[in-house]
């Protein structure tokens, strides 16, 4: 199989992102808390497959104005359209070969960042600043998570 470029990947798929902006004293963290790929024509919120990543990388908004200020624990965080990053790329290929037409990304961490080094800084300035709900994995959010999970309870789940 031939590799298939960006610009052909985005004929086909699109990305939207739960991109919210965390307020802890007088710190502001940028986060994103889920990330989905879908086909264009594909109407359904049925998901194929949930992954399960390290950080949201690269992955940013179209439009940073709208990014709301919010605590996840206690709101919804509104999906908004967002520009791909490399891995998500490497998923819609996956994507294309399953034939899959919705997938979820949900991360061990909600801060943003594009590499890994940066992400461990911000990760420790988060943890010393009593930001511990970062991730849908921690037990604040705990709800957040089985929510999700139960509403796809018959998808695959993949551990990059």
């Amino acid at each position: 199989m031939d590799l298939i470029s960006k610009k052909e990947l985005l004929k086909e798929f699109e990305v939207e992102a739960s991109f919210y902006n965390m307020r802890v004293g007088d710190r502001v963290f940028a986060c994103r808390n889920q990330a989905r790929i879908k086909r264009i024509s594909f109407s359904s919120n049925k998901l194929d497959a949930i992954f399960i990543l390290c950080n949201p990388g690269s992955c940013d908004p179209l439009m940073k104005e709208m990014v709301p200020v919010l605590d996840p624990r206690r709101e919804v965080v509104p999906f908004i359209k967002a520009n791909s990053d490399p891995t998500q790329e490497q998923i819609m290929r996956l994507m294309k070969i399953e034939q899959w037409n919705l997938i979820s990304i949900i991360n061990l961490s909600d801060l943003c960042s594009g590499n890994l080094k940066d992400f461990k800084n911000k990760l420790r300035d988060a943890l010393s600043n009593t930001f511990t709900y970062h991730s849908i994995f921690s037990k604040e959010r705990e709800n957040e998570l089985k929510k999700l999970l139960q509403y796809n309870s018959n998808v695959e789940v993949i551990a990059g």
